[in-house]
């Protein structure tokens, strides 16, 4: 929110491994889409997102899976060829 993409993420990435065995992880890597998402980063954004979703499904999480979803829906909905091309 400051400018510094790189040390927000790092902070963010390091707080995240105190909870990657739990079952919350999932949200975290969640939020990391929308992070991902404002950044214009459609790749890390669907790598991070397909990442989330396996994790929600094991811990049987149906809201993040769906959280996740739509996510990976944003990821599909920009690589649609527009009408004009």
């Amino acid at each position: 929110m400051v400018g510094d993409f790189a040390a927000g993420i790092s902070i963010y990435q390091e707080e995240m491994k105190g909870c990657i065995l739990r079952d919350y992880h999932s949200t975290y890597l969640g939020n990391l889409c929308l992070i991902y998402w404002m950044d214009a980063d459609l790749i890390a954004m669907r790598q991070t997102a397909e990442c989330a979703l396996n994790a929600a499904k094991h811990h049987q999480l149906p809201d993040t899976v769906l959280y996740v979803l739509y996510f990976l829906e944003i990821f599909h909905f920009h690589q649609k060829p527009s009408k004009d091309t």
